[in-house]
């Protein structure tokens, strides 16, 4: 759909239609779209699952996309699988999860993010009572991927 198909729908999504699930993954809209998307989180109140994989979406990307999650109480599940997302991302997404208490799951795995922020990450989860899909151990075996329940 591109960067402007994906503003399109972020419209949409904005003006708080009804979709619950909106599924997106390789659809090549990079940055704009995602930042478009993450605006959209910000006044929308329908939305339960937001699938972003193999879009091309970096550290911006996913910056803008906290910013809309740090307001959002609807988002259960968030998938940005397959990216080019590193600490930056991954810590923004972090301290989002702070103030978002009803994301239940976030995937970020085969991205670009650091044990370092992938703790960070995990202790912020912990903190807001959740439970990581794999515990420590398994952090270090599977560095590429990334799940938290």
């Amino acid at each position: 759909i591109g960067e402007r198909g994906a503003s399109a729908l972020a419209r949409a999504v904005q003006l708080d239609c009804s979709l619950e699930e909106l599924r997106l993954g390789r659809n090549k809209f990079g940055n704009s779209g995602a930042s478009a998307l993450g605006t959209a989180l910000l006044d929308n109140t329908n939305l339960r699952l937001l699938n972003l994989r193999l879009n091309s979406l970096t550290d911006a990307a996913a910056k803008k996309l906290a910013s809309g999650l740090r307001t959002n109480n609807t988002l259960t599940a968030l998938d940005l699988v397959f990216n080019g997302i590193g600490d930056t991302g991954a810590l923004a997404l972090s301290s989002a999860l702070e103030h978002n208490l009803t994301l239940r799951e976030l995937q970020l795995g085969f991205n670009h993010v650091s044990n370092y922020a992938k703790l960070g990450l995990r202790k912020t989860w912990t903190e807001r009572g959740k439970e990581m899909v794999r515990n420590p151990r398994d952090l270090a075996v599977y560095e590429s991927e990334l799940t938290l329940y």
